[in-house]
This record gives C-alpha cells, structure tokens and sequence, in this order.
C-alpha cells in the first residue's frame, strides 16, 4: 500500500541443484542475503551475529559463501566473511587484510581457494588465499596504478584476472596456473 516501499530479489549463486543465493533489496539498500532450498521449501537467512550492516554475498563454493559488509564504513570489520553452507556458522576472514586498499576486492572462489583482486596505493594486487589453513598462498603485487579490478573466472587449471579501462588505462588480462 505504501508507494515508496520497494522490495527487489537478485539471483546471486547457484550452490547446488536445488539451492541458491540471493540478496533482498529494499529502494536502495541491501536488506540481507540468504539461502532458498526449492525442494524442502527452506529459507536461511545469512547473518553476521550483531552486525550492523546487511552481508552481500560476492563469491560462493565449495559449502561455503563469501560475503563482504554492504556498507563497510558502518562495519567495524570490512570482511571478509565466510558462511560455511552445512553449519550454518559464519565466521570473520581475520587473517585476510587488506591494508590501504582504494576498493573493495573482486573474489573468487574455487574448491578451497580463494582469490581476491584489489588495487591499493602501489597498484593491482592478487592474493590467494586457502581457507583450510586461514593463509595468504601467494600474494602478487602487480604496478600498474590505472587500472581497478573487475573481475575473477576460474578455469580447470588457472584462475583469470581482467582489469576495467578508464580513460587513462588499458584493460589488462591477468592468468595464473
């Protein structure tokens, strides 16, 4: 009844043949993100115990989902967080840091590794993490200071890296296998 009330749903991950993540949006916020089940009719909510911001989800796999605070300046910790799929539990990727980092990074996740892409203060940087062992892998620090992170793919064998273009920059396309 209430014209300026808006409620948007977005498809985020596919988890399994029957259940998949999505993100709730009122006008022009995230209200929350959560786990449907279409065969046992199941919705769970993805939460964050006292949180003060929504989690939305930005990489999914393997029974677990990545989520970042929708609003990081109200958070008092910027994530990452990981929601393990069978437990329920959702827990602070503490040991993942991302210090003078410009933006938030691009993720993706693949078995037990996750990738996340970021640029800070001396330019593009790829870190893989293992989320069995809660380490940094590998961190590569690339110096190309144009150019943000736009996205992650993962293929059988290497993870994708690509760059977005501004007026001053190419596109860079980065691989490691």
């Amino acid at each position: 009844d209430n014209m300026t009330e808006s409620v948007g749903y977005t498809f985020r991950y596919r988890l399994s043949d029957t259940a998949f993540v999505y993100s709730k949006y009122g006008y022009e916020w995230l209200i929350g993100s959560r786990i449907y089940d279409i065969s046992t009719g199941t919705d769970t909510p993805i939460a964050l115990p006292n949180a003060e911001t929504a989690l939305y989800p930005v990489a999914a796999g393997n029974g677990k989902v990545v989520l970042v605070p929708d609003f990081i300046e109200n958070a008092t910790s910027g994530g990452p967080y990981i929601y393990d799929v069978m437990t329920g539990e959702t827990s602070t990727a503490n040991w993942l840091m991302f210090y003078n980092d410009r933006s938030y990074p691009v993720f993706k996740l693949s078995g037990d590794t996750l990738a996340a892409f970021s640029v800070d203060d001396n330019g593009l940087a790829i870190r893989l993490c293992d989320l069995n062992t809660e380490t940094v892998m590998n961190l590569f620090e690339l110096h190309y200071q144009a150019a943000q992170p736009l996205a992650v793919y993962d293929t059988e064998d290497a993870f994708w890296f690509t760059t977005d273009a501004y007026s001053l920059s190419d596109t860079y396309l980065f691989f490691i296998s």
